[in-house]
């Protein structure tokens, strides 16, 4: 939560998760206008393709795992050095790239395309997250809050890295404290790190579905609901104010 927030006169406040709730309370807000309903995402996530056709679409093969790195919509962070990382593992892993809208790296991803021995896929900015992630093994992302409540939907684990002080920061410590992510620091030499955690199926699982466990995939129906319910009861009050004038 933030001290931003936090005004007179606000009927409801909707959150990402439990947690916040009582960290509202205590910066002096009523309990019962706490909502954790989750981010609102696009309805795309609840209806997924099947894998066998978006492996077809980005030629990606069964039999090998798939790493997808991110930046967010702009495409910054490490990528390169933890790529480097990646590339240097003696397993043949699949590797997408999402390069957002820095043209310069989606340059750099695409000349290395053609002289890499393991399978690259760079990507610019991507509509089909929702595919990209239903068919990631692991995902190495900063942890921004979309980008989390949409591998939460989707179940897909998460390695996160070079959190922005702030929410950021805050984020990575509630995946962290809750088992929903392992933190590569700011990517230096996560080689190990990410090719152990590959090769321990039991744990990806148990990352994978401890994401589904804290997914809202309905929170844009609550929201509206909440929004409608609003509404209403604040025409009443001004329809029972104009009858006692």
């Amino acid at each position: 939560s933030h001290a931003f927030w936090v005004h007179r006169n606000v009927d409801a406040y909707i959150v990402s998760n439990e947690d916040m709730i009582e960290e509202l309370t205590l910066r002096g807000r009523d309990k019962n206008q706490i909502y954790p309903y989750g981010i609102p995402i696009s309805e795309k996530f609840l209806n997924i393709s099947d894998r066998e056709s978006i492996l077809s679409k980005y030629n990606l093969s069964q039999d090998k795992k798939i790493i997808t790195i991110m930046g967010g919509s702009l495409g910054i962070g490490n990528i390169e050095e933890i790529l480097n990382e990646i590339l240097q593992m003696k397993k043949p892993y699949q590797i997408i790239v999402l390069t957002g809208k820095n043209e310069k790296l989606y340059e750099k991803m695409s000349e290395l395309q053609t002289r890499c021995d393991h399978c690259l896929t760079p990507l610019e900015y991507c509509e089909e997250m929702n595919d990209i992630l239903s068919i990631t093994d692991l995902l190495i992302t900063k942890p921004g809050g979309l980008t989390i409540t949409e591998s939460f939907i989707t179940g897909t684990p998460l390695a996160i890295y070079s959190a922005i002080p702030g929410h950021e920061v805050q984020n990575a410590d509630y995946l962290i404290r809750h088992g929903l992510a392992v933190d590569l620091g700011t990517g230096e030499h996560c080689g190990p790190l990410i090719e152990n955690l590959l090769d321990d199926d039991v744990f990806l699982h148990s990352m994978k579905e401890k994401s589904k466990n804290n997914a809202k995939p309905h929170a844009a129906q609550h929201i509206f609901e909440l929004c409608k319910d609003l509404i209403e009861e604040k025409s009443l009050q001004y329809d029972t104010k104009r009858i006692d004038l």
